[in-house]
């Protein structure tokens, strides 16, 4: 498992790769503007996980809070509901259906 948790950082030295090839090649300015694009990607993909794992493992709350959501989104998504919504669709496990 901390192996798994190791391979985030692996999108930081991707990130910081990528950062020079824009700054120094002479590729035309779609293909930086491209480039740029997927550093902030793969970074932003990098760091989220790896505050994600911080906080599952340093704060209880933050435990807490996602294993709650994570919970009830599943019971939403097994459990058989009707809901009514303003304009008259039925809303019956996360799909509309609209009657007149």
């Amino acid at each position: 498992m901390k192996n798994k948790h190791k391979l985030w950082y692996i999108g930081y030295i991707v990130s910081a790769i990528l950062v020079p090839i824009i700054l120094f090649t002479d590729f035309p300015k779609t293909a930086d503007i491209g480039l740029l694009i997927l550093m902030s990607i793969i970074f932003s993909i990098s760091h989220t996980q790896l505050m994600h794992n911080r906080m599952m493992k340093n704060d209880i709350d933050y435990k807490v809070n996602v294993m709650d959501e994570r919970n009830i989104s599943i019971k939403e998504k097994s459990w058989k509901y009707h809901e009514y919504d303003y304009y008259g669709t039925i809303r019956y496990s996360n799909s509309y259906i609209y009657f007149l």
